[in-house]
C-alpha cells in the first residue's frame, strides 16, 4: 500500500466529512482555520490556568 492511500485512510479516520468535502475546498480551509483558531484559545485557556495554579501555590507558600 503506498503512503498516499495510507494517508487517506487515516484522514478518514481523523475527519469523518472529509470524504464529502473536496480536499482543495474552501469548506475544508475554513474547517482547519477553525480548528486552528480553538487550538490558539484553549491554549490561552490552559495558560491562564497554569498562572492562577502559580499564584495560589505562590500564596500558600508552597
Amino acid at each position: 500500500m503506498n503512503s498516499r492511500k495510507k494517508q487517506r485512510q487515516k484522514a478518514f479516520k481523523l475527519l469523518p466529512f472529509y470524504r464529502k468535502v473536496d480536499y482543495g475546498s474552501v469548506e475544508l480551509a475554513d474547517w482547519v482555520t477553525r480548528a486552528a483558531e480553538r487550538v490558539k484559545q484553549k491554549e490561552i485557556e490552559v495558560q491562564a490556568a497554569i498562572r492562577r495554579i502559580v499564584k495560589i501555590i505562590e500564596r500558600s507558600g508552597l
